[in-house]
């Protein structure tokens, strides 16, 4: 298996499995399983879960922009700072640590996909649940 392979199973795992974390923890937290409209509960639970998944995805894709990037180079030269004895540091400047950060991007693909389907499956599910809830 490639490391583009790897890395795409991976985003399909963590995606999967985030989407199902957000539905069961919704549906327990608001108590779907002690009333009769239970329905109910599940479809808001899907579309909680298909929203958060959506904002994680644009969330990677603001980072993969490079916006946080001043922040991320802040909190390197703050942790450095703590270190007992000063080493040699990678990135002298914010600048650096952009330019470093723009290799690492080129060199390592974003996976948008698997997110995108989670969260239209979590939306259909939303929908269609809904559509059940109210047809009862």
């Amino acid at each position: 298996m490639s490391e583009h392979e790897k890395a795409l199973l991976t985003e399909i795992i963590v995606s999967t499995s985030l989407g199902f974390v957000f539905f069961i923890a919704f549906w327990l937290i608001c108590g779907g399983y002690h009333t009769p409209t239970y329905i109910a509960y599940y479809s808001d639970g899907a579309f909680l879960s298909a929203g958060l998944l959506l904002a994680f995805c644009g969330l990677r894709l603001a980072t993969r922009g490079g916006s946080f990037d001043v922040l991320g180079y802040s909190a390197y030269a703050l942790f450095l700072s703590f270190r007992p004895r000063p080493t040699e540091r990678r990135y002298k400047t914010a600048g650096d640590y952009q330019q470093g950060m723009n290799e690492k991007r080129k060199r390592r693909k974003a996976h948008y996909l698997p997110w995108l389907i989670n969260a239209g499956v979590y939306l259909v599910l939303a929908v269609i649940l809904l559509l059940v809830w109210l047809s009862i």
